[in-house]
């Protein structure tokens, strides 16, 4: 055992002048003195006829501006799998997914939100959409219980645009991949919205994860639910606090916090000429 001593004035001084660790809120995941979104967003989940899963590549959740979090605070029927694929055996929820969407009877859809070539419009998709019917069995698990209810999956990656599309590739040739219908929004879904554009894209119509999921539930929930202007305010909600956390941002930006002298407006200007190498967290 090595030597013990009492810490020095030395010491303590210097403990005092490193930066404390911010207090973060427990529902939005924010900074709780200066970015809490609390008051954007829904005073309880709301709830939605279809299962948004998102597919996250495990460095996302460190990201300071990930924007998942204000889904899981919004939403009731989401869950996150920190995983870079689909493998039988290691998520209990997409194995049940996969058994799902192959069942010879009304066999569950499952849509994969990506902007492939073979993508189809996610409003042209939604018109295949029945309404959910009652699950006959009850041997569901906590972490499978959501599909006995739900009319369809949204699967969603979130990552960076290089680890999104690095993910994509063996997902779609998964036996999860092989049952999606691979949808993407069209640029009538993607108004250029300023209040929502809360880093810089590399394409017009690339959209964060939040914001996707947003737009994308719109018109399967119309559909689902045989309720257009529900879907239209269950969209508003999941945009509300993604317009605060932009806003809070732009705010900071402008004050220059954190950045010496003139290096914010340099900053700034460098990342309107060149698109930032972490596009949305979900392509569209």
């Amino acid at each position: 055992m090595g030597d013990w001593c009492a810490p020095c004035e030395q010491d303590e001084a210097w403990l005092e002048e490193q930066p404390r660790q911010r207090a973060v809120c427990g529902r939005c995941s924010r900074p709780a003195a200066h970015d809490c979104l609390c008051a954007a967003l829904p005073s309880q989940p709301l709830d939605t006829r279809g299962l948004v899963v998102v597919l996250q590549h495990p460095a996302e959740q460190k990201r300071a501006l990930a924007t998942v979090p204000l889904l899981s605070a919004s939403l009731r029927n989401v869950h996150v799998v920190r995983r870079r694929t689909y493998q039988r055996g290691r998520s209990d929820l997409l194995d049940a997914v996969v058994a799902a969407a192959s069942r010879q009877a009304q066999p569950l859809p499952v849509f994969l939100l990506w902007p492939s070539a073979d993508a189809a419009d996610v409003a042209d998709a939604a018109a295949t959409l029945q309404p959910a019917l009652p699950s006959t069995t009850d041997d569901s698990s906590e972490t499978t219980a959501p599909l006995a209810r739900c009319a369809y999956v949204l699967l969603v990656l979130d990552g960076t645009w290089a680890q999104c599309a690095e993910m994509a590739r063996p997902l779609r040739s998964s036996p999860l991949g092989r049952l999606c219908h691979v949808v993407r929004l069209s640029a009538a879904h993607v108004p250029n919205d300023p209040a929502c554009m809360l880093r810089t894209e590399p394409a017009a119509g690339c959209v964060v994860t939040v914001e996707a999921v947003a737009r994308a539930l719109a018109p399967l929930e119309a559909v689902a639910t045989g309720n257009a202007a529900r879907a239209d305010t269950l969209r508003e909600a999941l945009l509300a606090p993604l317009r605060l956390l932009v806003s809070l941002q732009r705010r900071r930006d402008a004050l220059g916090k954190g950045v010496k002298g003139g290096a914010a407006k340099a900053g700034q200007a460098t990342a309107a000429a060149t698109p930032d190498a972490h596009g949305g967290a979900e392509a569209v």
